[in-house]
């Protein structure tokens, strides 16, 4: 056990460290979870309304303003 402490301590990137493993597994839930909702909430919207063009104004009020704004963010961020 204790080799396994003297290579978190030692290794240049960190990975064997608790912290970044937590981190890790944490991104991976999160990134499967928006992977998800954007499949979920379409599919929702259809079923409740049946219309192809409420999906798609649902995935048009989702990624607009990202598409609005997310230049100029970005420029005035950096």
């Amino acid at each position: 056990m204790s080799s396994l402490n003297d290579s978190a301590r030692t290794s240049p990137l960190g990975i064997f460290a608790r912290s970044f493993r937590r981190y890790y597994i944490g991104q991976t839930f999160s990134y499967a979870g928006d992977g998800l909702r954007l499949i979920a909430i379409p599919l929702l919207v259809y079923r409740l309304t049946g219309s192809a063009l409420s999906v798609g104004l649902t995935y048009a009020l989702e990624f607009g303003p990202f598409a609005l704004f997310g230049r100029s963010a970005m420029r005035t961020s950096s």
